[in-house]
Parts: C-alpha cells; structure tokens; sequence
C-alpha cells in the first residue's frame, strides 16, 4: 500500500514538474515577444538579408537535425551532440587549441575534486561542480600572477600540468565514470530532449563564432590587447598613468588573456563554451534534484 502511495504522489509531482516547467517556458517567452513587439526591435536590427538569411538556415539545419536524431536515435542524443560539438570544435580551431582546452579542462577538475571532499567515484554534476571551482581557484591564481615576471606559455602550461600529474587517480576515475555513462543509451523525455537540443544549438553557434576573427571594439581592446602584453611582456605593467581601463579587468579577463597565449585566440573564446557547457550541466541536475519538490 505504500509502494502505491509512494508511486500516486511521485506521479502527480511529476505533472506537477510538467506543468511548471511549460509555464515558465511559455511566460518567458510571452515576455520576450512583447518586450521586442513593444520596443519595436524589429526595426533596429543590425542584421543584413544576408546575415539573416543565414540565420534562418542554421536554425532550419539545426532544426532538422534535432528532428531527425529524435526520431531515429533519440536514446543516443546525448553522445550525438557530445561528438558533434567535438567534431565541429576541431573542425574550426584544430588539435593545438582543444588540446590546451582539455588540459585546462583537466587541471580545473582535478583542482575541484579534492576543495569539494570528493573521494568516491564521481557523478556529471560532481564533475562539473569540481570544473567550476577549479576554474575560480585559476582565476584567483592568475590574477595574481600576471603582475609577476613569469608569464611564458611553457610556465603556465606546466601550472595546467600539475594538478593533473598530482591528482591523475582522480581524474582516472572521472573517465571511467565519463566512458560508462556514455556506453549507456539515455532516452530522455520530449521536453528535456527539447531544452538540451536548443543549449546544443546555441554551443554551436559559440562554436563557430569562435573560429571568425575579432572585430568588436571591446575584445580588442581589452581581451587581445591584454594577452598580446603578456606575451610580450611577460608581465601586466601597464598602470592607469599610460591606459585608465588598466585597473578594469576581472578574473576572468586574465583567464582568457591566459588562454589565449598558450592556445591562440579561438581557444579563449571556446573556454565560454566550456564554461557554458558546466553551468549548464549543474542547472540541469540541480533542477532535477529539486524538483520533486515543487
């Protein structure tokens, strides 16, 4: 009688998870409709034909596509898009530029792990946590050392290379983990299926804006202009007396600049995906664990 209890209230909760989730979806997109109808954005857009067109064929391909894995292969989507944004990344920037981001990828979690007292086998969620708490702990170190005279590639690669040679058990067992989930076929529901296929059209397009040369004035004079002085340099030296946006950067700035020098500018700009890619994971999973209590 229990069981059967426990199974009624974990079914109506799951309507319930349902329904919130279509309404939250659906007020916020009421909301974006009427804010750019209301504003008239429609009339200010810096797109061409042209550039709108080949918007309207991305979304048309990308479309497609989700379509068609949904009904073809819908329990293997999660390892389609993992290959498919891998595949397109080296397509774009080519094996140096992933090779640094998988090694900072690396370093971040094996930096994570252990802050987060994780000793059993980790989960997706522990492993993107552990991502994101290493990344802030690089933040904290490179702001700190790009005032030094020691910014050279081959010093800051080995800073990357050893969290992964002291914490190589950890991380050996996050592969093992990675490699058996994705053995697993993992059908997910229409609206999950839905969500995580416009995340992974967005990540593609990041993709391949990355690979496009800069021409914005604002990475130009502060992401780029950074990096170039370190490389340089060696050293931030540049105070407020000879530029005043000297004191503006924040840690993350210095992470891409970091980035950039040891795997060129593409490698910086995919870190956002990478970084997108994390919170997305913790969102997804957080929502999960929470939301049989809504």
């Amino acid at each position: 009688m229990t069981l059967q209890v426990d199974a009624a209230i974990s079914a109506v909760n799951s309507r319930r998870i349902g329904l919130a989730l279509w309404f939250g979806l659906v007020f916020a997109a009421a909301i974006l409709c009427y804010g750019f109808w209301a504003e008239e954005l429609y009339l200010v857009l810096p797109w061409g034909v042209d550039a709108r067109l080949r918007m309207a064929a991305y979304v048309a391909i990308g479309g497609a596509l989700i379509g068609l894995v949904y009904i073809f292969a819908r329990k293997w989507s999660l390892q389609i898009a993992l290959g498919g944004l891998l595949l397109l990344a080296l397509a774009v920037s080519g094996f140096a530029a992933i090779g640094i981001l998988l090694l900072y990828g690396m370093s971040a979690v094996a930096i994570g792990l252990p802050l987060l007292g994780q000793r059993q086998a980790p989960k997706a969620m522990d492993v993107a946590l552990a991502f994101g708490v290493g990344t802030a702990v690089l933040v904290i170190a490179y702001n700190i050392l790009v005032r030094l005279p020691v910014n050279y590639a081959a010093f800051h690669i080995l800073l990357l290379i050893a969290p992964v040679a002291i914490c190589r058990q950890r991380l050996w067992l996050v592969c093992m983990m990675l490699q058996a989930d994705l053995r697993q076929p993992r059908p997910l529901p229409f609206f999950e299926y839905l969500v995580g296929g416009f995340i992974v059209a967005l990540m593609a397009m990041y993709v391949i804006i990355a690979a496009l040369p800069e021409i914005y004035s604002d990475p130009l004079a502060v992401y780029l202009y950074m990096a170039s002085r370190l490389k340089s340099a060696a050293i931030w030296d540049i105070g407020p007396a000879y530029m005043i946006s000297s004191t503006m950067p924040l840690g993350l700035v210095w992470l891409q600049a970091i980035l950039n020098m040891i795997g060129g500018e593409v490698a910086a700009k995919l870190s956002n995906v990478m970084l997108l890619g994390a919170t997305a994971t913790m969102v997804f999973f957080a929502t999960r664990a929470e939301a049989g209590r809504l």
